[in-house]
């Protein structure tokens, strides 16, 4: 209860203010963390990930700052993001823990990127629980199509980002710069770095040579892991995690998804909820190994439908350029489809008009 009445003093002041009381907190709650340490353990010599685990990113003023800041005026902003965090956490812990050269606090960088959220979209175009623009995303072979934003998949943008982020640390070599140029990309902080050799993250940013959404982009970052992981000792709510056991279904070929719901019984707001990269109704139709998350205890529902779950007339899909001379009986003619498939999957209006130069979705059986 002591550290709770004292952080919430903290809410009473001014932010210069705030920063005594808060350098306070470390120095006289240290006894909350585990191993009953004598204090905070200190910053210097530490990545800011292994920093944030212990607290010791808190001896940092900037960062502090910013914990201020998402604990009064910009709280909202985290309640949501938690909110959101424990429905796609678990999935994305998974996917992390399986690359052992990626600390696990990561999984709290989309808090900041995204507010957890898949759907996030930034002025700038970027999307997804990660923040991909689309030019990174085909470098990662995230699709970007009618059917699906790859950028939204919960396992596909998280293996992409992974790999992105990795491959910066190994060549800033440092995880304070690897997450600035995830934020403004390697060109500027190359820059940056050849510009004031020798400093560190921190002694760049006072030098004012980043953009300044990068410039505190990491202490941001910071922050809110902080009051993500150690929320007990800031006095702030924790929420349960959804605990939804998830299973990848490949799937044979592409399926409706209100005839999953209809022939599981999984809710089709569920299948998005967890799928939030599907555009369409339907699954894409890259004919079979599309994987669709589901929870794990419609499992046995689905492989028992399997025989009325794939009812889609067709599985694969093609461009064609419309000719002079064309019209839509001759065209499905030539595929060996129907007019009636040719103005579904283009959906076509009345009265069907067609011109030279028109692409056309042909359904391939």
């Amino acid at each position: 209860m002591k550290k709770t009445i004292i952080f919430l003093t903290l809410l009473c002041f001014s932010q210069a203010k705030a920063d005594i009381v808060l350098s306070s907190l470390i120095k006289t709650q240290s006894e909350n963390l585990e191993g009953n340490s004598a204090d905070i353990p200190v910053s210097e010599g530490k990545d800011i990930l292994t920093a944030i685990e212990d607290l010791s990113a808190l001896n940092i003023k900037a960062v502090r700052n910013q914990v201020y800041h998402y604990a009064t005026n910009g709280k909202a902003f985290y309640l949501s993001a938690v909110k959101n965090a424990e429905i796609y956490r678990p999935v994305i812990e998974d996917i992390i823990n399986s690359y052992p050269e990626i600390p696990i606090v990561i999984s709290d960088l989309p808090i900041l990127e995204s507010s957890y959220n898949p759907y996030a979209v930034s002025h700038a175009g970027a999307a997804g629980l990660w923040q991909f623009m689309p030019k990174t995303a085909t470098i990662f072979n995230l699709s970007i199509n009618r059917w699906e934003d790859g950028r939204r998949c919960l396992i596909n943008s998280t293996h992409a980002a992974m790999q992105h982020l990795y491959h910066l640390y190994k060549h800033h070599k440092s995880w304070e710069l690897a997450l600035a140029a995830y934020n403004c990309g390697s060109t500027r902080i190359n820059q940056a770095v050849a510009n004031h050799p020798q400093m560190t993250y921190w002694e760049i940013v006072e030098t004012g040579a980043l953009p300044t959404e990068t410039s505190l982009y990491v202490q941001r970052f910071a922050a809110l892991s902080i009051l993500y992981r150690h929320n007990s000792f800031f006095g702030l709510p924790s929420t349960p995690e959804q605990n939804v056991e998830l299973f990848g279904i490949p799937l044979k070929k592409p399926v409706s998804i209100p005839n999953v719901s209809e022939k599981t019984g999984i809710p089709e707001s569920t299948i998005y909820l967890f799928n939030p990269q599907l555009k369409k109704s339907i699954t894409p139709l890259i004919g079979e190994g599309y994987v669709l998350l589901i929870p794990e205890n419609y499992y046995e529902s689905f492989v028992n439908n399997e025989d009325k779950i794939y009812t889609l007339p067709y599985s694969r899909i093609k461009t064609y350029t419309v000719v002079k001379g064309d019209h839509l009986s001759r065209i499905a003619k030539k595929h060996n489809t129907s007019i009636d498939q040719l103005i579904h999957i283009n959906k076509l209006k009345k009265p069907y008009i067609i011109r030279p130069g028109n692409q056309l979705l042909i359904p391939l059986h």
